[in-house]
Formats: C-alpha cells, sequence, structure tokens
C-alpha cells in the first residue's frame, strides 16, 4: 500500500507563493485530512501529490515513484481534484464509461460506483442537469472506480452535499479505509473530518503549522457556535438560573432589546437551540464561526502559541 511522501514542496505564481516548504509523510492505511482557509494551499498540495501540478522545488512520492511515473496508477489510484473534469453535455454514464476506459477499468464498475454514491436514478441524465451535490457525487465515484483501489484523494469532497450526503462520503471513506486504502482528502467541514479521519495537518499561507491527530487538532480549533432568539424577561431569568446551577462551563449570554445571545466552544447548536426554548425562546439565527477565519482575524484562539512543534512542516 503507498505511503506519501512530501519533501520541501515550494509553489510558486510569478510573485504569489502558494506552498512555502511544506514536507510531510502521510502513511499508508490511513486517513488524513488536508484542512486550511481558502487559499492555504490544500488543493494545490494534492495537485503536487497527483502529478498535475509540478513544484518549483521539492518532491512528491507515493510509495517509491512519483504518481506520475507509476505503472498503471489508474488501476489502483484513484483523484477528484477540484473542477472534476465533468463535460456538461455528457450523461454521468457517459463520464464514468469514458473513465473507466481511459483507465483501464472493466465498465461493469460503472454502475457499481454510481450505485454506491447514489447516483443509480440519473445516471442517464446530462450533467448540466445535476446539481453541485449531484456533481460532487459524480465526481467522487470517478475516483472509486479502481477495483483494487489503494490510494483515494478527495479535494473538497463535501462541498454542496446535504446531510445525506456528508455522511455517505463519511461511510465511504471508512469503507476503502478498513479495505487498505491511503485516503487523502481536503475539507474545511471540521466537524465531519473528525468523523473519519485519523490525522490533521493543517495548512496557513502555504505552510503547515499543524500535525497531528484529529483529536488534538479538535481541542486546538474549537468551533464557535452562536444562537439568536426572541425571549422575553422572565425566560431569560429562568435560563439563568439553569445555567447558574447546570455547569455549563464556557457559555457566554447576552441579552439586549429582548434578544438573547448566546455563544459556546462547547455545546452543539442543537444544544443550545433545546436550552433556549425549554425557556420560551424563539431561536432567529444559529451560525458556526470558522475556527481558520476566527484565527486569522484574532488570533484568540492562540493555535500558533499553543501548537506542539509540527513534524511535517514549518510553523
Amino acid at each position: 500500500m503507498p505511503e506519501i511522501l512530501v519533501q520541501d514542496v515550494t509553489v510558486r505564481y510569478g510573485s504569489k507563493v502558494a506552498l512555502d516548504g511544506v514536507s510531510v509523510q502521510l502513511r499508508d492505511r490511513s486517513v488524513s485530512g488536508l484542512v486550511g482557509p481558502n487559499g492555504s494551499g490544500k488543493s494545490t498540495l494534492l495537485r503536487v501529490i497527483c502529478g498535475v501540478e509540478w513544484p518549483t522545488r521539492g518532491s512528491a512520492r507515493v510509495g517509491p515513484e512519483h504518481y506520475s511515473a507509476s505503472a498503471s496508477p489508474f488501476l489502483r489510484w484513484g483523484a477528484f481534484l477540484e473542477g472534476g473534469g465533468l463535460h456538461p453535455f455528457l450523461t454521468a454514464r457517459q463520464h464514468l464509461t469514458w473513465v473507466a476506459r481511459a483507465s483501464g477499468v472493466v465498465e461493469d464498475r460503472v454502475d457499481e460506483v454510481a450505485s454506491l454514491m447514489g447516483l443509480r436514478p440519473a445516471i442517464d441524465s446530462r450533467i448540466r442537469t445535476y446539481s453541485l451535490g449531484m456533481r460532487q457525487r459524480l465526481g467522487i465515484a470517478a475516483a472509486l472506480l479502481p477495483p483494487e483501489l489503494e490510494l483515494l484523494i478527495l479535494d473538497e469532497p463535501l462541498n454542496g452535499l446535504d446531510r445525506g450526503g456528508v455522511d455517505l462520503v463519511s461511510e465511504v471513506v471508512a469503507d476503502r479505509s478498513r479495505a487498505g486504502a491511503t485516503v487523502v482528502l481536503a475539507t474545511h467541514m471540521l466537524s465531519d473530518l473528525s468523523k473519519v479521519a485519523d490525522r490533521v495537518v493543517a495548512l496557513d499561507s502555504g505552510k503547515i503549522f499543524f500535525d497531528g491527530s484529529a483529536t488534538d487538532f479538535g481541542r486546538l480549533a474549537p468551533i464557535l457556535v452562536r444562537l439568536v432568539a426572541r425571549i422575553d424577561p422572565s425566560g431569560v431569568d429562568s435560563l439563568r438560573g439553569q445555567l447558574a446551577v447546570g455547569g455549563y462551563s464556557g457559555l457566554v449570554a447576552h441579552y439586549v432589546d429582548g434578544h438573547l445571545t448566546l455563544e459556546s466552544h462547547e455545546l452543539s447548536g442543537a444544544e443550545l437551540s433545546l436550552l433556549c426554548v425549554q425557556h420560551g425562546g424563539l431561536v432567529v439565527s444559529l451560525t458556526s464561526q470558522d475556527p481558520f477565519e476566527a484565527a486569522q482575524s484574532s488570533r484568540t484562539l492562540g493555535w500558533r502559541s499553543a501548537m506542539p512543534p509540527s513534524d511535517g512542516g514549518e510553523d
């Protein structure tokens, strides 16, 4: 099974530096998540690993060789990169059949992967009629075509998916990992990543600033959930009474002009909503703050200062 070794990779586009001296080793039979804000270098790193982007400096190998130099890589390795190369006037069946033929994969796999990704009812519809979520499912289905899949690379596979689609992709990733494949996926959906990833590699401005377990990363990058509700003063008083005795550490509450705002790094949106409704509140909005944006704007999470030294790149 392939292990991925990235050594001192720098990618420049004129004066812009997309990756800056990135080194990381992703062990075989693992699920590794690349996370970071937009423009952090996640997609560029995946393209370098896949051999469709040549680094300005450094190298990336899959097993003992470069991805593009491997013998018949498409029979063993699958990738869905940003964009996906989907022709709008082809049907999903035609697209999967074309990919299978080009990769040397038996065409029987077309119906198998379409069924796996929930595409069978629309497999003969043109791709231009597909929603973003359906296109995502199709791109992932194409990456799953190799019958003896050893390496699966997915770039933002959860974008545009509803809850059922996110759960399906998580199940597929976990299943392929259990079957012995090495999986690398880039995403900004941290809560879903933590369910499947053994390891998180976090990038910002083209550099790695965290390389460790998903559990440790979750502790260092808590997601702030914010709820706003309309509630009368008596409801606020009873809520404050529950908070005083209930041990809700880390929960911040503000009440102004009949509107209550609750903020927490520890409680989920569902838990905050239930807490509010129990005291007669009507939820107006519920949002989750992107921890990467919070770290960039204020550094209030203290990732840099609290972070242990990375094994895979510069801080």
